[in-house]
């Protein structure tokens, strides 16, 4: 039988009507065509077609996201631009400097960060002290860690190069160990003398104290749950480390975790995306500051007045506590013992007028209570010690310069610059020199 295929139209369907009696079949040409595709082999080569295509899309859409990332990657180690993880949970302290992790510090100032094989941020030191060397120990915080400037321009290497210019130590060569952390309080400063630094051997411990440590050494000013603090009972000292239970610090100690830092420390492209990520979370939790000058302990705490309610009463009894804790320490080892007193970016200010209006918001403030107050610790108790607030202040108001804050960041604001490390280095090294070692 034959078959006649053509177009359909409403007469051409009409007539097809008429012709199936002579034995002609119209077929709508649309039709044939399904019928023809629709076969199992012709299925099949489709789905075959469909899929190879689909597999090259991603393969080119692969391939050039891989590009698009090692570029990136290239691009942003010729420039310098990373955000390292640099810090490891421990069980003394709850975190601190991780062994080996090195990178780029760009979110103040700019420096390449590299953490020693003991998690210090210095350079190596054998525990064994050298015959012949003076080892001083320095315990702190930010300031002290000192991310923000190059290693060899921090204050304790300026004063370390100043000290082994003068005739002080009689052929000994003075060698300053470096156990500062981001975040430190005094409770943990006193831990980590404990934990970490006996086993070098130090001449002299330094404790550089920043007014912030008040708070860090409370739970009640705001000091957070995932870091170990002291409580006064009975007039003693004890121990808390609630912070081994805590979800974040058990959640640090996961196996994912730590294997996500060490896959971000490898690739700056990651830590970009981290940090980014990062950034917008804080900007939705953290509305920007009217005026940083007026807000350098980040709480309703003022610590530039005396303390008015009892759990700031207790946080200043517990930090001065600690502070003696670590001299007593010091003293059964044999060490020597020195306080030093960094300063707040308000206090040293070039602009009078600004720290005029600081003190004005209220009566009672006075910029260098703190400084005050450990001077009479350090006569009661007899240790030296060193409040850099009042050389810092002449020296930036006579030269109109700024100490803290840096070509990226809000001049005078955060840490010290290049400029206050090495006056802080200067002024150390003058103060060991006369009032500590002679």
């Amino acid at each position: 039988m034959a078959t006649d295929v053509r177009p359909t139209d409403p007469i051409l369907a009409h007539k097809g009507k008429r012709a199936r009696n002579r034995g002609v079949v119209h077929v709508n040409v649309g039709t044939a065509l399904n019928m023809k595709t629709k076969t199992p082999e012709a299925i099949g080569s489709t789905e075959k077609k469909v899929k190879r295509s689909l597999s090259k899309k991603v393969l080119v859409f692969s391939c050039a996201t891989l590009a698009g990332f090692m570029l990136g990657e290239v691009l942003l180690r010729l420039m310098g631009i990373s955000y390292p993880e640099l810090y490891t949970p421990d069980p003394h302290c709850a975190s601190r400097l991780s062994p080996g992790a090195s990178g780029w510090w760009i979110s103040e100032g700019r420096s390449f960060v590299r953490i020693n094989s003991d998690g210090l941020r210095d350079r190596e030191h054998e525990p064994a002290k050298p015959t012949g060397a003076f080892r001083i120990a320095i315990l702190g915080d930010s300031y002290t860690e000192a991310l923000q400037v190059a290693a060899e321009k921090s204050f304790w290497a300026v004063a370390e190069r100043q000290l082994r210019r003068s005739n002080l130590f009689d052929g000994r060569e003075p060698e300053f160990v470096n156990f500062g952390v981001s975040g430190y309080g005094t409770a943990q400063e006193l831990l980590t003398l404990r934990s970490r630094v006996w086993k070098y051997d130090p001449d002299l411990v330094l404790v550089a104290f920043c007014h912030n440590d008040i708070q860090d050494n409370s739970r009640d000013l705001g000091g957070g749950e995932t870091r170990p603090y002291f409580l006064l009972r009975d007039d003693e000292l004890h121990l808390d480390k609630s912070f081994l239970e805590s979800a974040g610090y058990l959640t640090a100690l996961t196996r994912y975790e730590k294997t996500k830092a060490q896959v971000v420390n490898m690739s700056y492209m990651l830590q970009v995306l981290k940090q980014t990520k990062r950034r917008w979370h804080l900007q939705r939790e953290r509305p920007e500051k009217s005026n940083p000058h007026f807000e350098d302990t980040g709480s309703d705490f003022n610590v530039y007045e005396a303390p008015r309610t009892p759990v700031e009463k207790a946080a200043w009894n517990i930090t001065e506590r600690l502070i003696l804790e670590i001299r007593a320490d010091a003293m059964k080892k044999r060490a020597k013992f020195g306080l030093i007193t960094v300063t707040t970016p308000l206090q040293v200010h070039p602009d009078s007028e600004l720290r005029r209006q600081a003190t004005n918001k209220s009566p009672a403030s006075h910029l260098l209570y703190a400084e005050h107050r450990l001077e009479k610790l350090a006569e009661d108790h007899n240790f030296p010690i060193l409040t850099l607030a009042r050389q810092f202040k002449k020296r930036a108001e006579s030269g109109n310069i700024f100490l803290h804050g840096f070509s990226n960041t809000q001049p005078g604001t955060g840490h010290w610059n290049e400029t206050g490390h090495e006056m802080a280095g200067h002024y150390l090294a003058e103060w060991l020199e006369y009032k500590v070692l002679n």
